[in-house]
């Protein structure tokens, strides 16, 4: 029992990802600007919450979820691969597989068909199904800004828009 109690503990501070953005946001309850340091270690179990701005949490395989305005989500680490939990608002994903990390909508398995889309707490579409319908933050011209900038950072993504799967029930009766 001891080994297994150090071995949470050891998970807990163990780094997940890398935070970006533009505007002051909060990483485990505390705001963060990222004016200074531009990249902010994000540890197993951290909850981060997007200020006025998106922001981009950046896996160690290069994967990223970028969390829009307002959005807040939490990290763990499970059988080696990261595990993003979105807890309210939306999020745009770029993965290196379609298995390189684990989505969650809240306690519900998120399952991409692709290697980029977005979800929401009221459901999971491809980038330009969200955007055709206007009702998100991830716009056709955020997806492109997003995925340009992934690439730019040298990552490899090309700017085409996967799908994302669009069946199963909203988690939220908000939609």
């Amino acid at each position: 029992m001891t080994l297994s109690l150090l071995g949470v503990a050891f998970a807990q501070g163990e780094k997940v990802a890398t935070a970006t953005s533009k505007a002051t946001f909060q990483l485990k309850g505390a705001p963060v600007d990222p004016s200074g340091v531009p990249n902010w270690p994000v540890n197993f179990g951290d909850e981060i919450v997007a200020g006025t701005a998106l922001v981009t949490l950046t896996m160690a395989d290069g994967s990223t979820v970028s969390l829009s305005p307002g959005s807040r989500g939490v990290v763990t680490m499970k059988d080696g691969k990261p595990n993003f939990k979105l807890t309210s608002g939306e999020a745009l994903y770029v993965l290196k597989t379609t298995d390189a990390v684990k989505l969650y909508a809240l306690d519900k398995a998120v399952r991409p068909t692709g290697l980029q889309g977005h979800y929401s707490l009221g459901g999971t579409r491809a980038g330009a199904a969200g955007a055709a319908a206007g009702a998100t933050y991830w716009t056709a011209g955020h997806i492109a800004l997003v995925t340009l900038a992934v690439a730019g950072a040298g990552i490899g993504i090309g700017v085409g828009v996967a799908n994302a799967n669009d069946s199963g029930t909203p988690v939220s009766g908000s939609k």
